[in-house]
């Protein structure tokens, strides 16, 4: 007692200058000389690290991460200096962490791009960028008219005993359908979020399936869907040339089928003139009593889509940041960790009748009480970059992990149709010695009570036993699947090079292209979890003879 009494004051000094030198980082980080930065950048995966990354990069700054705008340049430049930050090298061949491509902007010809639809001798008062617009993904073709069947919401679900199509023949004909999906008790649409059965490529792939020659969705407001108002002014799509090697303009992301959305106004008369009504024929979906598809006597589609011809020049940026392997054997062999940084910008501005693209992210503030206008993306997908730069940061403390070189990778142009990756397997796949495998990171961060899927396409059955007992071994539970054509991320443009990838994503959910998915609705503590899970999946492979 005597002994702690001569040290109490020794250590009440101590505690005295801890507190204070701690008081002084926050209060003057500028003088600190960077040690807030030492203070808290450790070589362990931790989830205060990874809600800063995600609070900056979702901050309204950014104002959305837009592709080829100043925020989505500024989350570039983030990325940059925690790759240099953590010692990661260029990678072989570039003298820059950047790799920049060219994404061109092309809107639809409005000669040569209508829908008019026909029920009886009755026209609908459909009007292109007010209640009807293309999909950006649609496909071309030339005006034709034909036969309509509606068709559900457009889904077939063996696993949920559900088929739209069942006993139609769609040859030939124009298929409409419904947005989303039922909410049916005791399948999988009852879970949370949507399942890839409710995305619009997924619907159009079916009906391609079924012989349908085109898609009319009717939309209406649904939790975790784009505000219908934003597609239903959408003109506009993608890609990463104007032309392509054979001349013809490149289609990036998108199908083949002419696609159309329209109001769920537009929904309402269509089935007042069939003599239905669109919300009881809803109910009886979602209550599981399905009449199928069905033809509609005298209905008639009139369409066509074509896009125009002068694109808009749009700069962007990939970031990259490499750590060489240690094992002159294995080094050779890379394992690429990606993620996209881009997300979908703002909504048209209050104040002005242009889209907002990023033009006050850097410092400008707004004046006066607005309107919430920015799209944050902070599942979506600041998640998946701030669980890249963790782990980036985890593999270069310790070299001797890594046998095998890594690759850590951020896309852009992800939400324009996956450009950003495929702009990066154009110019840069054929540099790479070998790839071992990808690891795509994409919405890692919501859905706490949900497993994470692992989406893998082209690997082994030793790869996929591993993932379940690293799974187990990190009280993870890991939601193993086969991805199909209907499961997209940058993931995809390597896989379709028959290079082995796995896709982690934490699911879908209300916020999903919203205005609220903002930084404080992440579960960090659970996405602390879900990242040690994939550092301990790669150390193994790492290490794999």
């Amino acid at each position: 007692m005597k002994r702690m009494q001569g040290l109490l004051p020794f250590l009440t000094a101590g505690l005295f200058f801890s507190v204070f030198s701690l008081l002084y980082i926050f209060t003057f980080p500028a003088q600190s000389g960077g040690l807030l930065g030492k203070v808290f950048s450790r070589p362990e995966i931790n989830s205060y690290e990874l809600a800063e990354h995600v609070k900056y990069l979702a901050s309204d700054g950014l104002g959305g991460r837009l592709a080829g705008t100043p925020g989505a340049a500024l989350a570039e430049d983030y990325v940059a200096s925690a790759f240099a930050r953590e010692g990661l090298k260029f990678m072989p061949g570039e003298n820059s962490y950047f790799l920049e491509f060219d994404l061109y902007r092309t809107g639809f010809d409005s000669r040569l791009t209508s829908l008019g639809i026909f029920i009886a001798g009755r026209t609908l008062p459909l009007k292109v960028n007010g209640n009807t617009a293309p999909l950006p993904l649609s496909g071309e073709g030339p005006r034709k008219e034909s036969e309509m069947v509606f068709a559900g919401y457009g889904i077939t679900a063996p696993e949920a005993g559900w088929d739209d199509y069942r006993g139609t023949d769609m040859g030939g004909k124009t298929v409409i359908l419904l947005r989303g999906e039922p909410d049916l008790p005791g399948t999988v649409f009852e879970e949370a979020g949507y399942t890839k059965h409710a995305q619009f490529g997924a619907k159009i792939e079916n009906a391609k399936n079924h012989g349908a020659t085109a898609v009319i969705v009717i939309l209406y407001d649904a939790p975790g869907f784009p505000n219908p108002d934003e597609l239903l002014a959408s003109f506009a799509g993608y890609s990463i040339s104007p032309f392509g090697e054979s001349g013809e303009e490149n289609p990036g992301l998108k199908y083949s089928l002419p696609c159309f959305v329209v109001s769920e106004q537009i929904g309402n008369m269509y089935f007042e003139n069939i003599g239905e009504n669109i919300d009881l024929v809803r109910k009886g979906l979602d209550a599981g009593r399905q009449a199928g598809s069905f033809d509609v006597p005298g209905a008639i589609a009139s369409l066509g889509v074509g896009r125009a011809r002068e694109p808009e020049r749009i700069a962007c940026r990939n970031v990259v940041g490499f750590l060489p392997g240690t094992d002159p054997e294995s080094a050779n062999e890379w394992i690429l960790v990606t993620a996209h940084h881009d997300h979908i910008g703002t909504k048209p501005s209050p104040w002005s009748n242009e889209v907002f693209r990023g033009r006050s992210a850097g410092g400008a503030e707004y004046s006066g009480e607005t309107a919430d206008i920015i799209y944050n993306g902070a599942d979506d997908n600041a998640s998946g970059v701030a669980g890249v730069l963790e782990l980036a940061g985890a593999f270069a403390e310790d070299p001797s992990r890594r046998k095998r070189s890594m690759l850590f990778v951020t896309f852009s142009a992800e939400e324009e149709g996956l450009l950003g990756s495929e702009a990066f397997v154009r110019s840069r796949l054929a540099r790479i010695p070998a790839i071992k495998l990808v690891c795509n990171l994409d919405m890692i961060g919501r859905n706490p009570d949900r497993g994470l899927s692992a989406l893998a396409r082209d690997v082994t059955a030793t790869r996929t036993e591993l993932l379940r007992r690293t799974g187990i071994e990190n009280n993870i539970q890991v939601l193993q699947e086969t991805a199909g054509k209907d499961y997209y991320s940058d993931d995809f443009n390597f896989s379709r090079n028959n290079i082995p990838t796995i896709f982690f994503f934490s699911g879908l959910h209300a916020d999903y292209h919203g205005l609220d998915d903002e930084w404080d609705r992440i579960d960090y503590g659970v996405m602390e979890k879900r990242v040690r899970f994939v550092q301990a999946l790669l150390l193994e492979i790492l290490q794999e003879p």
